[in-house]
């Protein structure tokens, strides 16, 4: 079993620049392996670490008693995530940022949320029908020999 704790890293205000959280907002990956070390220590975090963001609070407790700092990137996978501007069309957004997103931020309303569903959706189906379409025309090439 191998600790995770990977999001988007971000520096604490003020604090040691090796020391980072994951930001809340962009969702982040935790192991049961190191949720199970850290329940242990839930107790002394609560009584020791004083923060208003719970994304911070978090980040602070793996660090002080478990020495684990958020990364971006784990075994060669990266942590992409995407950054929604205010006023932005899911359905006319088509950047590779975009396409290779695991998360977006920030989604504020439950409609967004099915609008975004149903755009990924999309770009999931069109790479299947392009890889349909290379298929075929692999068989085809192989019919004519």
């Amino acid at each position: 079993n191998q600790d995770l704790y990977m999001g988007r890293a971000e520096e604490f205000i003020g604090g040691d620049e090796h020391a980072k959280y994951c930001h809340g907002g962009y969702g982040y990956l935790i192991s049961r392996s190191l949720l199970l070390k850290l329940q242990r220590h839930l107790d002394s975090c609560r009584n020791e670490i004083l923060s208003v963001r719970p994304d911070e609070w978090l980040g602070r407790c793996l660090i002080d008693f478990l020495g684990i700092s958020c990364s971006n990137s784990h075994q060669g996978l990266h942590y992409h995530f995407f950054e929604l501007s205010k006023n932005a069309d899911p359905d006319k957004e088509a950047s590779l940022d975009f396409r290779k997103a695991f998360t977006v931020h920030p989604v504020t309303e439950g409609t967004l949320m099915y609008r975004l569903h149903k755009r990924f959706s999309e770009i999931e189906l069109e790479s299947t029908y392009k890889e349909i379409q290379q298929l075929q025309d692999q068989i085809k090439n192989l019919t004519s020999l």
